[in-house]
């Protein structure tokens, strides 16, 4: 992949102190070109990937309402209206915040993170990965395949935040981490990690990547908003007290009432444009 340097931004839109987040065109590899699907082949999936995001925005919306409801299930009572695992969490992302508002140049870790990204996915689909390499301001990697876990893998798993729960999910098996300082510790790191990535991706959806168009904009913006619920989701499991199968009971409950709502109102819907 390449990434437009300072010096390239500065000439295109004379702005200051931007720099590009990266361009993921040449994570597919070069050589012939495949050969097209038969034409039913291409409706169905052209309905498919038009009628998918549909599906997305109701589960997105689900699952930040589980993680609300979570929340308020572990923090009713506290005295600062969120629990301290979560206040620990929105600490980390707040320092992020300011971190990438103050200094563009933290795009370079994000940078590592989403090429070594590219390439984990890449091995993980037994592609061929090569000319791996990162620079100050942008990097590329050589695929030999691309599909949509290789392609937009980058902008919806928190390189570093998981690196963090490697460390943290064995730990806390033999030391209680739970409300300790080291906990507290580590679930701020992790919040802060989760903040980086989060802003600069939303920092390459806002510029509208090439590889967002390989499967429609629409279909990668929407799925990429509900793969990053989904691993707060995950996240928000590792490091808060609930339990695992009360935070599926919630998933289940805001599921199944998102499309009742839903149902609902196609109904009302319906009825009125009769």
């Amino acid at each position: 992949m390449t990434v437009k340097g300072k010096k390239h931004a500065k000439e295109k839109g004379g702005a200051k102190n931007m720099v590009s987040v990266p361009d993921d065109g040449a994570a597919r590899a070069p050589g012939r070109a495949a050969a097209r699907p038969a034409r039913p082949a291409r409706i169905a999936r052209a309905i498919a990937f038009a009628a998918a995001p549909f599906l997305f925005m109701p589960l997105a919306a689900a699952l930040l309402l589980t993680l609300y409801r979570a929340e308020r299930e572990i923090g009713a009572g506290a005295e600062m209206v969120m629990s301290p695992p979560s206040l620990m969490f929105a600490a980390g992302m707040l320092l992020a915040t300011l971190l990438c508002v103050a200094f563009r140049n933290s795009v370079h870790p994000y940078l590592k993170a989403h090429e070594y990204t590219h390439a984990l996915f890449g091995w993980i689909c037994f592609a061929k990965v090569s000319d791996l390499v990162i620079a100050r301001f942008g990097g590329k990697v050589r695929i030999s395949k691309s599909n949509i876990m290789i392609l937009l893998s980058p902008y919806f798993v928190p390189f570093y935040a998981f690196l963090l729960v490697m460390v943290y999910a064995p730990v806390s098996l033999f030391i209680p981490m739970s409300g300790t300082v080291i906990g507290r510790a580590y679930v701020f790191f992790i919040g802060l990690a989760w903040g980086h990535h989060f802003w600069w991706t939303f920092a390459a959806l806002w510029q509208l990547q090439p590889d967002l168009r390989d499967y429609g904009c629409f279909f990668s913006v929407t799925l990429i908003l509900f793969a990053n619920l989904l691993a707060l989701c995950l996240l928000f499991g590792i490091y808060s007290p609930i339990t695992w199968s009360g935070l599926l009971a919630h998933a289940g409950n805001e599921t199944a009432a998102v499309f009742a709502w839903l149902y609902d109102f196609a109904t009302y819907l319906a009825g009125f444009l009769r």
